[in-house]
């Protein structure tokens, strides 16, 4: 577009000016009698131009029927008092519709300075309302679903407990069931079982053990999801502390509730490490996370392909402004279609989760006021990398 030369001392009156404003303008005399106003307000009151709404007072609008009185008593208080005042009220402009408006009225004065009228500039706030409504309501089913969260994770630990019980009593007494069993063999007056039997009875306990581990860890993690999310949003901080990430990471891979042969899949690079400032259990839930998706689409990769077998590599760059952490998988690897939203909650690309892991790791890095991406080529690899900010002297080689 051109530049365009505007001499200022064209007719564009202030009059002018003011009916094309937005929100709705108006000002009253001391009998609170609209003197003028802008075209906005002329729209909503019912009138034609501004010649017919001045000498109206809002006992001859619409609203007027509910909050005229209101209207004036603020009137007077406003002159009466020389402050501004400032009020939000519902406005029906119909019988069929309201708006939401903030009116602000400041006092006039003459030139004695004695108060003659008041000054209003009242704005739509319709829309602003209707989030606010939206974003309590939001907050309302958040609350409850942290409630029942915590509730089913109650309801879900207790059985789990159950049977991790039994199986530390079964496991004490199994040595004296097999001799008893023994002794009986060699009456020869039962069947007998085979050595694999006995073998596959042994390791069905630790499997059972893992799998309650890795059961345990899943409502962990959904109710940690949901505790951050709930504090999100409320606006709220979480606990900091300063932590090294070798640290962090040393104690994910002990902690979680690895299958036999998973632990050995893993090469993590310790001989860096950098310091963060957050919740360190952000960081191992992060991982947590991390580990149940990688080891699930590694299994699946060797399903599918004979002779292959996927492992995960973890190491550590320093960097400046940034460190950052990569967690890398040889599995499934992720498709070009479904890479781009794979941190969106409740959005998975299988049948093995329910979407809300990754925007977990999302969330909880954002908190840690670091970010993290996915890289990855399908059926070859799936890389994450978490940048962390650089703290000062927060780096250190192994010693």
């Amino acid at each position: 577009m051109d530049s365009a030369y505007i001499n200022m001392g064209d007719a564009i009156s202030l009059s002018e000016i003011i009916k094309n404003l937005p929100g709705y303008i108006y000002w009253k005399n001391a009998k609170s009698e609209y003197v003028g106003c802008n075209n906005n307000l002329v729209k909503v009151s019912g009138f034609n131009n501004v010649e017919e709404v001045v000498g109206k007072t809002d006992k001859d609008f619409y609203w007027g029927r509910e909050l005229a009185d209101d209207f004036i008593t603020d009137d007077q208080e406003v002159m009466r008092s020389g402050q501004t005042k400032i009020t939000e009220h519902d406005l029906h402009i119909n019988p069929q519709e309201f708006i939401q408006v903030r009116t602000e009225k400041i006092p006039l004065y003459n030139q004695d300075g004695i108060p003659i009228g008041i000054l209003a500039v009242a704005l739509d706030i319709s829309d602003r309302k209707k989030t606010e409504r939206a974003l309590v309501e939001a907050e309302h089913k958040l609350a409850g679903m942290t409630l029942v969260g915590a509730s089913i994770a109650h309801e879900i630990r207790t059985p789990l407990q159950s049977v991790d019980a039994a199986i530390d009593s079964f496991k004490e007494y199994f040595p004296v069931l097999l001799e008893a069993y023994e002794l009986i063999d060699k009456t020869k007056l039962t069947r007998t079982l085979k050595p694999s039997t006995i073998n596959f009875l042994q390791n069905t306990l630790d499997t059972m053990r893992r799998e309650i581990q890795l059961a345990s860890l899943v409502i962990n993690l959904l109710q940690e999801n949901l505790v951050l999310e709930h504090t999100v949003r409320r606006g709220n901080s979480l606990p900091s502390e300063f932590f090294f990430i070798r640290n962090s990471v040393h104690e994910a891979l002990e902690r979680y509730p690895f299958k036999l042969g998973q632990r050995e899949r893993i090469n993590w690079q310790s001989s860096l490490d950098f310091k963060v400032q957050g919740k360190e259990l952000l960081i191992i839930h992060i991982l947590f996370n991390l580990l149940k998706n990688a080891l699930h689409h590694i299994a699946v990769a060797e399903n599918r392909i004979a002779g292959k077998k996927g492992e995960i590599s973890i190491w550590l760059e320093l960097g400046n402004p940034y460190n950052k952490l990569y967690f890398k998988d040889t599995g499934t690897g992720i498709t070009a279609d479904k890479l781009p939203r794979i941190f969106e909650r409740f959005f998975t690309q299988t049948e093995h989760g329910a979407g809300i892991g990754l925007s977990y790791c999302k969330m909880a890095m954002e908190t840690l006021k670091g970010s993290i991406i996915c890289e990855s080529v399908e059926g070859h690899y799936t890389l994450f990398i978490l940048t962390f900010p650089h703290l000062v002297e927060n780096s250190r080689k192994k010693r």
